[in-house]
């Protein structure tokens, strides 16, 4: 069996991808200035903790990720399964390529860990993924991860 890699995100995120037919380079790091702006992926088959969104309370300013339950009730948790290639950059890599500094990966590691993320599971593509290269989606359904019939959203 060939390995897998998943791309987590929701569904308003989902919609967008299917419409460009990319999985982009993240916006937002482009956005931000962020040296080699990447798209991420996992081999976690569950979840990526780190693609759990976060959340400040108005009433307190407190500022924290939600959790995987909130994330689902109010965004929807998406899975998009990818064969693995041996393009995809992993962290250990991507830590040394990134043009990043070496204090910013070590904190992105810290707070993935304090996410219950494992680095080991991090790999990156600097280039955008067509969605012909798409196995399938799924998407949480509270209770397990249930299949989106790719052939019904024309990928």
């Amino acid at each position: 069996m060939n390995k897998v890699i998943y791309h987590y995100t929701t569904f308003g995120h989902l919609e967008k991808i299917i419409e460009s037919g990319f999985l982009k380079v993240s916006p937002w790091e482009k956005e931000n200035k962020i040296k080699r702006p990447a798209l991420w992926l996992s081999t976690n088959a569950d979840w990526e903790n780190s693609a759990t969104k976060g959340f400040k309370d108005n009433t307190t300013g407190e500022c924290r990720s939600l959790t995987f339950e909130e994330q689902s009730n109010i965004f929807g948790c998406i899975r998009i399964m990818l064969p693995f290639s041996n393009t995809f950059c992993n962290w250990k890599k991507f830590k040394c390529i990134s043009e990043e500094s070496i204090e910013l990966c070590n904190q992105l590691e810290i707070i993935g860990k304090e996410q219950g993320s494992n680095p080991e599971d991090w790999y990156v593509s600097f280039e955008d993924v067509p969605t012909s290269k798409i196995l399938g989606i799924d998407y949480w359904d509270r209770n397990k991860w249930e299949d989106i019939l790719v052939k019904e959203i024309e990928i």
